[in-house]
Order: C-alpha cells, then sequence, then structure tokens
C-alpha cells in the first residue's frame, strides 16, 4: 500500500490510484511451462512482470533509497559526478569508496 500512498502525495489523481489499487488487489498470474499452463494464483506483492506501469512504480518504489545513499555520500566520485548505486531496470548496484559493487 505505500506505493499507491507515495502516488497520491506525488500529485496523481485518486481515481486513478483508485484503479491501481483495484487492479493489484484482484492480479492473479500462471506459469506456463512446455506448453502446460498451471494453476492460476494470486499475487501479493511486487509488480507486473512486463507491465507498461511497471517502470515507473518500481522507481517510485526504490526512489527514497536512492535518496538515502545520494545523502549518505556513500560511493565514488567519477571525475565530478558522484555514483552512489547504479540502477538498470529492477536491479540496483550499490557502489563502495574503494570502486567494488556491493551487489
Amino acid at each position: 500500500m505505500v506505493y499507491f500512498y507515495k502516488l497520491l502525495s506525488k500529485g496523481v489523481p485518486g481515481t486513478f490510484v483508485k484503479l491501481l489499487i483495484y487492479w493489484y488487489s484482484h492480479l492473479q498470474s500462471a506459469i506456463l511451462w512446455n506448453s502446460v499452463l498451471g494453476e492460476s494464483f494470486k499475487v501479493f506483492s511486487g509488480v507486473r512482470q512486463s507491465g507498461v506501469l511497471s517502470p515507473y512504480l518500481f522507481a517510485l518504489h526504490i526512489n527514497d533509497l536512492i535518496d538515502d545513499v545520494r545523502n549518505s555520500s556513500f560511493g565514488i566520485y567519477i571525475g565530478t559526478v558522484f555514483v552512489g548505486c547504479i540502477l538498470y531496470a529492477d536491479e540496483l548496484y550499490q557502489v563502495a569508496e574503494n570502486g567494488q559493487c556491493l551487489c
């Protein structure tokens, strides 16, 4: 539910947030293996795999952590640019002072 409060705090219209709450509270999935579709099951957390909104919802969720890393000064400088973590899709790598990734 934290996602949805964050959306509201960012000015996303309440009707759209209500739609997302309904959509995610009724989300189901199934596994396809060797052309056989398994029984569906309810999904309780996370965002839809390959969903159009998923990267935006993930970015909203992870943004507070990125701010904490930025404010901690934990990371390295590449020239004048501070790098505390590297993100790609749903992967996050925190960079240590010695230049190693804390993966």
